[in-house]
Order: C-alpha cells, then sequence, then structure tokens
C-alpha cells in the first residue's frame, strides 16, 4: 500500500532533480553563448582595426603586393527574422527560469513560492542581451 507512495515520490524527487540540473544548464549555456558572441565582436573589430593599420602601413611603405589576405563574410539576416528568434529565446528563458524557480521552492518547502518577479527577470535578461550581444541592425 504505503511503500508505493514512497517509490513515486523518490522517483519524483529524482526526475525534479534531474530537470533542475537540465535547467540550470540551460539557463548557464545562455550566459556563456552570449558572452561568447561578446568576445566573438570584440576580437573581429580587433581584427579589422589591426588590419586596416597594415594596410596603412603598407601603404606608407610603398609594399603595393603581399601574401596576406583577409577575407569577411557578413551574413544576412532579415532584422524582423532576427528580432523574432531573439524574442522567443527571451521568452525561454524567462519561462526556465520561473520552472526553475518553482522547482527549487518546492525542494525547500514543499510548496511553489509565488515571489518570481517576471519582469525583472525579463529585464535582467534584456540588459545582459544589450551588454552582451550585437544589436539586430549591426552586421
Amino acid at each position: 500500500g504505503g511503500g508505493g507512495v514512497e517509490v513515486e515520490s523518490e522517483g519524483a524527487a529524482r526526475l525534479r532533480q534531474r530537470l533542475m540540473a537540465t535547467l540550470v544548464d540551460a539557463v548557464q549555456s545562455r550566459s556563456m553563448r552570449d558572452e561568447q558572441e561578446c568576445a566573438e565582436r570584440l576580437l573581429s573589430r580587433r581584427m579589422l582595426l589591426v588590419w586596416r593599420e597594415l594596410k596603412a602601413e603598407r601603404l606608407r611603405e610603398r609594399v603595393r603586393t603581399t601574401r596576406a589576405r583577409l577575407q569577411v563574410q557578413v551574413a544576412d539576416v532579415s532584422a524582423e527574422e532576427e528580432e523574432e528568434a531573439r524574442s522567443e529565446e527571451l521568452e525561454a528563458e524567462v519561462q526556465e527560469r520561473k520552472l526553475l524557480h518553482e522547482l527549487q521552492s518546492l525542494e525547500k518547502s514543499g510548496d511553489a513560492e509565488p515571489d518570481f518577479d517576471e519582469g525583472a527577470v525579463r529585464s535582467a535578461i534584456q540588459l545582459r542581451h544589450k551588454a552582451l550581444r550585437r544589436p539586430v541592425a549591426e552586421p
């Protein structure tokens, strides 16, 4: 009788732990992706700056040819599509954080606590995106 309920409860607890770990990984992965994008943008800008300086130096030295060549490929993405994709990503992250909060609350007290501030979480994510990610209109 009662033993079956305990087994289900233990199974549910294990499942909840696995889900929480997966959500934590997802949230961390999103943050790492944003940081990586920022680092790549900074590196690209630095490479272009150094390349321009090198070209200017070559002109001053009257060097006409060199084996070095820089190729830059700019991906052509629709601003509307990109904005929509980012909006969907934002909502997905807000929902992941909300679910994680609810699961963590259940772990602590056995009841979901209603103190998740969705607006504050959304604003924090948007600030992170603004600080780290390329603006939609920027190539």
